[in-house]
């Protein structure tokens, strides 16, 4: 278990390599549940967060640091084509956005959950790969719907690719 403060971010300029299971898996979370901690920063081409049996959870601390059509910070804050490649893995239970790229990148998801964010995050040129995947309850799960760009996924041009994959 990884617990960080609130509002913290992890700056990423190189490689982070998480090696969980199914059984065991690594889990981020805040150190106080009432008060989220932050998210990745990767602004460079080499950024890595390469993640397998890996839990996100009580992410996006600043209401105002997102990026793109929401203003939630994102877990994934991706600019110069970084690499997000998570495998039997989850991001769940944040305030804000999954990610968002501004200038490509690469995001590959296989047997990934997403669930109870504000949105999946808006991905510019980028290429976006999911498989086996489900993206639910944005921003929750009631009946009411609000037209608040609260989209599992926002796509502005780039690759984007989808297999066996639910969104609800």
């Amino acid at each position: 278990i990884v617990r960080l403060n609130a509002g913290v971010n992890i700056t990423n300029n190189g490689s982070v390599i998480i090696d969980g299971t199914v059984e065991q898996p690594v889990v981020f979370m805040p150190n106080s549940t009432n008060q989220p901690w932050g998210g990745f920063f990767m602004r460079t081409s080499g950024g890595l967060v390469q993640g397998s049996g890996v839990i996100f959870t009580g992410s996006s601390a600043d209401p105002n640091g997102g990026a793109g059509h929401r203003s939630e910070q994102c877990l994934f804050l991706c600019d110069s084509t970084p690499t997000v490649n998570l495998t039997d893995s989850a991001a769940i239970f944040f305030r804000g956005q999954l990610a968002h790229a501004y200038n490509g990148g690469t995001f590959k998801f296989t047997r990934f959950l997403l669930q109870r964010c504000i949105t999946g995050g808006e991905y510019t040129g980028a290429n976006f790969t999911a498989n086996d995947c489900a993206f639910i309850e944005f921003p929750d799960d009631t009946v009411n719907y609000v037209d608040g760009d609260n989209d599992a996924l926002y796509f502005v041009s780039g690759s984007h690719a989808f297999t066996n994959t639910l969104f609800g």
